[in-house]
């Protein structure tokens, strides 16, 4: 096949997707078409902006599309890449081109995305932009596509793809995604469940294949937290006492389990005494998970302090470090911001003297020192002296004056206080640091 013929056919492949011949100037052979060829093409009369200007496709050419070849969709994306263009602009041509190319060769197209950036965001033209351009033909073609994925031939690309697969043939064919799943990481897995209960809600048929597929897996950390990721989407219609009594009659680890993630997607919004009601009931592993779940769920909306009185219960103390309760962006913190100052610092003082409690307790009182800055002071003594609370707060005093009020003299005050001299002399350093970053004494 000559160039002239090589030409013709990459210019045949991009008009025939809807792509303006204009885009790929001279990198293709327009030939004869005089009527559609561009202001640059003609000389430059676009009004000297120096770039191609678009013109429409040839319908004609349109139709001639199935004549196509994988070899002519390589020639027209190798094309679009010699062009100048915007990334914008290769963006959007390279996704008509794969789209059209995905159903001629699926792995000829998949191939040539990943030759684009992995890092690059859509103004770059990164393969997340380009990535949903085969929804259709995974749509179409759900088995191939699958076993392009799942080959190992597009390397550490495959994972670029399977979200696609997923989120594409979750539209039209959900059981056929969930007889995948024993193929899909823990975390595809609990993703997956999203699309799919998403695009088919309230679907009988859907929610029990899903249940007999978690029925099916071990019972292990995995399963529990596919299970609550399934509850958290598709709430039981059971009230809570009745899920209660299935944790109770279950008969198998695993069905406790789901009982149980069962029993907190239920618990989520209802009142501190109903909870308090089904959490007594259960065995002691069972209470912590409820209390976790609750404590770090994004849909909960009971007081952190209460749950964390459970946790207090069963010696769960685990739970007091975990980022996301005592983090600087945990529940804790959150919850600081809208409780009232007084009555979240008074729970505080009921908090035994733990390392796993201290974040906790810092976090209690900083917002009344915040908020009361000169009746904090009264407050913190009333506290015994030497108490391990009452030398806290003041630290936490002493900081708050510094960094929150420019006030060394507050700080000061806060530091006589203190009688431990270990943390005096950690709260003196703190002071130290201040001093440094501020140039203030």
């Amino acid at each position: 096949m000559n160039a002239s013929v090589k030409k013709g056919l990459s210019h045949l492949a991009c008009v025939a997707i809807g792509i303006f011949a204009a885009a790929l100037g001279s990198a293709v052979n327009i030939g004869a078409d005089a009527g559609h060829q561009t202001a640059a093409s003609r000389g430059g009369t676009s009004g000297g902006s120096g770039r191609d200007e678009p013109a429409g496709p040839r319908i004609a050419d349109v139709s001639r599309i199935a004549a196509l070849k994988s070899k002519d969709f390589r020639n027209a994306w190798d094309a679009i890449a010699r062009r100048d263009l915007t990334p914008r602009e290769r963006c959007e041509m390279q996704k008509k081109v794969l789209e059209q190319w995905a159903k001629v060769d699926l792995k000829a197209a998949m191939a040539a995305a990943l030759e684009s950036p992995w890092d690059g965001d859509f103004e770059e033209g990164g393969i997340d932009s380009l990535v949903p351009a085969f929804g259709e033909a995974f749509m179409k073609n759900p088995l191939e596509a699958w076993e392009i994925i799942q080959s190992g031939q597009l390397g550490l690309g495959a994972a670029l793809f399977r979200w696609q697969w997923v989120d594409s043939v979750s539209k039209g064919n959900p059981m056929l995604v969930l007889s995948y799943f024993n193929e899909f990481s823990p975390g595809l897995r609990r993703a997956a469940l999203n699309p799919i209960l998403r695009k088919h809600p309230g679907d009988p048929e859907v929610a029990a294949a899903i249940r007999k597929m978690l029925d099916g897996l071990s019972a292990d950390e995995s399963s529990k937290k596919l299970a609550y990721e399934y509850f958290k989407l598709a709430p039981p219609t059971e009230s809570p006492a009745e899920l209660g009594a299935k944790v109770a009659a279950a008969a198998t680890e695993q069905e406790r389990n789901i009982a149980l993630q069962a029993l907190i997607a239920s618990l989520r919004t209802a009142d501190m005494d109903t909870v308090k009601g089904e959490w007594s009931k259960l065995p002691a592993a069972a209470r912590d998970d409820l209390t976790q779940a609750l404590l770090t769920s994004s849909q909960g909306k009971l007081p952190p302090t209460a749950l964390l009185d459970l946790a207090m219960q069963t010696g769960n103390w685990a739970l007091f470090t975990d980022p996301r309760i005592a983090g600087a962006q945990g529940v804790m913190a959150n919850y600081a911001r809208t409780a009232e100052p007084i009555e979240l610092a008074e729970w505080g003082l009921n908090l035994p003297e733990r390392p796993e409690t201290l974040d906790v307790y810092r976090r209690s009182v900083s917002g009344y020192i915040g908020q009361n800055y000169m009746e904090a002071r009264d407050w913190i003594l009333t506290i015994p002296e030497g108490d391990w609370r009452r030398e806290r707060a003041l630290a936490e005093y002493s900081q708050n004056a510094l960094w929150a009020k420019n006030d060394p003299a507050g700080s000061q005050w806060a530091i006589d206080q203190i009688k431990d001299p270990r943390m005096k002399g950690t709260v003196i350093n703190w002071r130290k640091e201040w001093t440094e970053r501020t140039g203030r004494k």
